[in-house]
């Protein structure tokens, strides 16, 4: 599939965008690509607003229709092939589905195929037309090393409708997490911006000059002498947000070895619990997932039993 038969990102500018930066408000939803990359590429005419050659500078105002078409770096052949996922719900385009930690959401450096895209290839052909051919359905993503419920388009009017949702902020998002320390306060409001960091281009961090704004809801939901469980409510969405977050009040993922010291676990303790959406014709859905046995056998390490935390407890369960 060559990428150069579609747009890399096509959406519907939200109230949020208005007044932005095209660039701008294309890094925001191309976390991989860094801005100047971006700008290059607009400069080359690789994106448009309503149909009309953008430049960076460009201010976009709500409802305006918004393709990029991507780098030339990017047009590769993305294969159909068997991948290992579970599917939780199929509805109205709608597919609601686990990624196993460890499975990239779609091609990149160092994961040119074997990703969940692949998958969704392999698995619904019918996706390769759907949102452009760089990562055909995919309307959000998970890290590398998140696991838990994601959700991604199997038709155009779906992609545009999930797109819109998250855009809006109207995508309740609920994590589960496992933290050095436990924090001070049981449950809080982070309020912080993040931007991408100054020391590491391939951290964000909320010392950043430019940071858009975040805002994450924890509650403790269990606490051992050195390290807690949490449940987590991303208001909104930015890149590495619950790790950026958690880092910064001190108490960072068990097993982040990117904002934390990388002890305590194989990978960030960073689970996607449950996903809540308006479907297509206005149902509102939820989907959640168990987390997987490497998640419980880290909390059953530091001496915390899943099955008995709140979040296992009908009267506190959301």
């Amino acid at each position: 599939m060559n990428p150069a038969q579609g747009p890399a990102l096509r959406f519907t500018a939200s109230e949020a965008d208005n007044g932005e930066r095209l660039d701008r408000a294309l890094t925001a939803r191309l976390p991989d690509q860094s801005r100047s990359a971006i700008q290059k590429q607009l400069h080359a005419g690789a994106g448009t607003i309503n149909g009309q050659i953008a430049r960076p500078a460009r201010r976009i105002s709500a409802g305006d229709e918004i393709e990029f078409m991507g780098a030339p770096t990017e047009m590769i052949d993305i294969v159909a092939q068997d991948v290992a996922f579970e599917v939780l719900d199929r509805d109205q385009g709608v597919l609601a589905l686990v990624k196993p930690a460890g499975l990239s959401v779609h091609p990149g450096p160092g994961h040119p195929d074997r990703t969940l895209v692949n998958g969704l290839l392999h698995r619904y052909p019918q996706i390769a037309a759907v949102g452009g051919s760089v990562r055909p359905g995919i309307v959000h993503r998970l890290d590398l090393q998140t696991s838990g419920v994601m959700l991604a388009a199997l038709t155009e009017e779906a992609f545009l409708h999930l797109q819109a949702e998250f855009a809006a902020r109207r995508v309740a998002k609920t994590y589960l997490a496992i933290c050095r320390g436990v924090p001070e306060h049981r449950q809080a409001l982070i309020e912080a911006p993040i931007g991408r960091s100054v020391e590491n281009r391939r951290a964000q961090s909320v010392r950043s000059a430019r940071g858009r704004p975040a805002t994450t809801a924890y509650r403790v939901l269990a606490a051992a002498e050195r390290t807690a469980l949490l449940e987590i409510d991303l208001i909104t969405g930015r890149t590495h947000q619950a790790r950026v977050h958690l880092a910064a009040l001190g108490h960072p993922l068990l097993g982040d070895s990117l904002y934390g010291d990388g002890s305590g676990a194989r990978r960030h303790m960073l689970h996607s619990r449950a996903v809540e959406v308006a479907l297509p014709d206005g149902e509102m859905r939820r989907w959640r997932s168990e987390p997987p046995p490497d998640f419980i056998a880290t909390l059953e390490r530091i001496g915390l039993d899943w099955e008995s935390t709140d979040c296992n407890n009908p009267a506190q369960s959301r």
